[in-house]
């Protein structure tokens, strides 16, 4: 009851706290007027947004009624503003795309680029959040085309930017880049200088490079750039954030070193990460960066007595802020095995299978190999001790099978690690062929309902081609031809009463495709829907032919070369998700 009783009076002192702030404010603006009184509206409302936000939601909504009133645009907008990110922060979707979109379109009516541009990236931020991708894509280029339309280099720049995050964050790293860097090259066409930006691209791609294992001279490149602007900073600035930016500069560097082979380089810039660390950036993911890049150091060096201390540092650090890292836990279990410390190793190994499997992550199978090969080798090293008298003799054939089952381990890991990025990767395509799918048939529905609500009459020649473009499809949805592997232009100019120019022309123009081209896009979708859907005995070959095409090689030639997949990949993934 004491509890419950102190509850409530806490209660009700924030209760009161709260009337007692806004009776307190209500007065000190209720005497104000015109552009003071807005001023003053607005103050309450940025004072509370983070800190209170129901007392600057209510200040939110008298700060655009009053400057509704007054007519005064800037502050409307500013209240529009403030309303979205309000939502932004409770988290509540619907409200932010309805708060974004009256938003958007006061500021656009007024041409408010730079207040739009805020929240729209606010939106991008919160689809990344809930892990809509295909959304934050479609947000991302719209933004980009309408940041192009005014020919606003800053705005591309922070368009190709939000693009490129959401291909990071869904493993795309090359297309990561590529947007990256365009929004490097719109921030150097730009009027004013936007340091700290083009300093976070340049730590992105470096980190994107470093990432990658196989390009660390790209991400030397990057961490060099990264480096001279830091040292170009006014001195002013460079208090704010210079040392972030150095400390990251000279990690990406040592890491490039090191994916190159080449640590006594590498100690050139942990030497410097060190003077940076002691010079006060000692705590969180400073700290966490350094410890993780010493022990990668004198991992490479083979000194795993020295690693040890900083990879524990860096397990502790996550536990700390209940942050779950696999990999971290893999390379500490990896440093203690090498140190011979095997029981502790296959312990966290145990362990980490452990929590990977409640979480349902199926990311780190290489774990699972490695842990049952290390359970082989601790038994077999039970079977030592029982086994004294035999040592001698069978000493050599352990060493032997010890050698070998390491190398087998690594072997496994490398497999399993390829086949992992590749699934990923392949998941990804099939997720965008399927999104390609939907917008095309959006937008063949699309233009259909446009045909049938068209103003304008179509000329002749458009006429006998929409025609014409009608009785192809109708056909082609009744009778497959295309399936037959002989059809050609001139098989289906004669069943539709044509002459082949007059068929190309007309495909050309609606569809920019050749009839070749437009032949194989409708055996290829065929071809899907079979991967999809048919029996398990049809073979891929049997699915070429029935396709419409000639030979597997050919449609396996064709499928790679439209999807960046096989048809047997796209198979086994698109059939795991239907399941």
């Amino acid at each position: 009851m004491k509890i419950f009783s102190k509850l409530a009076v806490g209660i009700v002192c924030v209760l009161c706290f709260s009337f007692a702030g806004k009776a307190e404010a209500e007065h000190r603006y209720s005497h104000l007027e015109g552009k003071e009184r807005l001023d003053s509206l607005l103050y309450f409302v940025d004072k509370n947004l983070f800190s209170d936000s129901p007392t600057a939601f209510h200040y939110i909504n008298i700060l655009e009624k009053e400057a509704r009133q007054q007519d005064n645009v800037t502050m409307i907008a500013y209240a529009l503003v403030r309303r979205a990110s309000y939502h932004s922060l409770q988290y509540d979707t619907d409200s932010i795309f309805e708060s974004t979109r009256v938003a958007e379109g006061y500021l656009r009516e007024h041409k408010n680029y730079n207040d739009l541009f805020v929240i729209q990236l606010n939106l991008l931020n919160r689809l990344l959040y809930k892990g809509e991708y295909a959304q934050a894509i479609r947000r991302g280029r719209a933004m980009y085309e309408e940041a192009k339309e005014i020919g606003n280099y800053t705005y591309l720049a922070q368009a190709c930017t939000g693009i490129g995050v959401v291909n990071k964050l869904m493993g795309f790293g090359e297309e990561a880049l590529i947007q990256f860097k365009e929004a490097l090259r719109y921030l150097q066409m730009g009027d004013k200088p936007a340091n700290q930006s083009y300093m976070d691209l340049c730590r992105q791609i470096a980190g994107i490079y470093s990432s990658m294992h196989i390009v660390p001279d790209s991400a030397l490149v990057y961490a060099d750039l990264l480096r001279a602007k830091c040292e170009s900073l006014p001195q002013a600035t460079a208090k704010l954030y210079g040392d972030h930016y150095n400390f990251f500069a000279a990690h990406y560097a040592a890491r490039a070193y090191l994916g190159k082979g080449e640590p006594e380089k590498a100690l050139l810039y942990l030497t410097r990460i060190d003077s940076l660390y002691l010079a006060g950036r000692s705590t969180g993911d400073y700290k966490e960066a350094r410890d993780r890049l010493k022990h990668d150091y004198y991992a490479t060096i083979g000194d795993y007595t020295n690693a040890l201390p900083y990879i524990n540092a860096v397990i502790d650090f996550q536990k700390a802020n209940n942050f779950f890292h696999a990999d971290r836990y893999n390379d500490q279990a990896k440093t203690l095995f090498m140190l011979g410390r095997k029981d502790e190793a296959l312990e966290i190994y145990v362990d980490l299978h452990e929590r990977l499997w409640k979480e349902r992550i199926d990311d780190y199978n290489t774990q699972v190999a490695q842990l049952r090969i290390f359970y082989e080798l601790d038994k077999m090293e039970l079977q030592m001790q029982k086994d004294k008298l035999q040592i001698k003799v069978t000493n050599n054939r352990l060493m032997f099978f010890i050698t070998a089952s390491l190398l087998l381990a690594v072997i496994t890991l490398l497999v399993l690690f390829n086949m992992r990025r590749m699934r990923k990767k392949n998941i990804g395509l099939v997720q965008r062929i399927r999104e390609q799918d939907r917008l095309k048939a959006e937008n063949e529905r699309l233009n259909e309902e446009l045909e049938k609500n068209r103003l304008t009459i179509p000329s002749n020649e458009q006429a006998e081609q929409d025609d014409l473009m009608l009785k192809l499809k109708t056909m082609l949805r009744e009778n497959p031809l295309y399936t037959d592997p002989s059809v050609n232009r001139k098989a289906l100019a004669d069943m539709l009463g044509t002459n082949e120019n007059y068929l190309r022309t007309a495909i050309k123009e609606k569809l920019d495709l050749t009839v070749n081209e437009y032949i194989n896009e409708l055996r290829l979708d065929h071809a899907k829907k079979l991967l999809a859907y048919s029996p398990e005995e049809y073979t891929i070959e049997d699915i070429a032919l029935a396709s419409g095409f000639g030979t597997r090689s050919t449609f396996h030639r064709q499928f790679r070369k439209k999807y960046e997949l096989s048809p047997d990949e796209y198979r086994k993934i698109i059939r795991k998700e239907t399941v």
